[in-house]
């Protein structure tokens, strides 16, 4: 469970990232919908860390988070530095890449091979998490990328 509020704090941290040093073409409407999808990866995170804290376990400071994803060799992600700026477009792939990462992982807390399982308490946040992924990125952020491609060919 630890890897998996690990992977939430660093994914909230890289969505602001990406939030504050988006530019370019679209800036506004990505900008404003980056904020969203921070807040929205927020909330989650909290009431997590608050079911993990009411449990009496320790919490990940944001430098424990990413050592916890750095020297884990099952786990994929994604570290967004704030040195450079990112297009609209690549914040949206970027902010798909880290949520469909995070889907797998909720959707492997349903199937713990160690017969580890996690409380229903939290199931049931992960569930309604993911039920707003599958709307908000794998539906309405495809949908935008894929209009950002067919402006940009238009405009070739």
């Amino acid at each position: 469970m630890i890897k998996l509020l690990a992977t939430m704090l660093v994914y909230h941290h890289n969505i602001k990232m990406l939030h504050w040093t988006c530019t370019g073409h679209n800036f506004d409407a990505t900008h404003e919908y980056l904020d969203n999808l921070a807040k929205q990866l927020y909330e989650y995170t909290d009431v997590i860390a608050e079911i993990m804290m009411s449990k009496g376990m320790t919490l990940p400071s944001y430098t424990e988070a990413v050592k916890i994803l750095e020297n884990d060799d099952n786990c994929v992600h994604v570290i967004v530095s704030g040195e450079d700026t990112h297009s609209a477009c690549e914040c949206a792939k970027l902010s798909f890449e880290m949520f469909n990462i995070l889907y797998n992982k909720y959707d492997c807390a349903h199937k713990q091979p160690n017969g580890e399982c996690y409380e229903s308490d939290i199931v049931s946040i992960l569930d309604e998490h993911m039920s707003w992924i599958r709307k908000e990125i794998f539906y309405k952020m495809k949908l935008r990328m894929e209009h950002d491609k067919v402006r940009t060919a238009d405009n070739v």
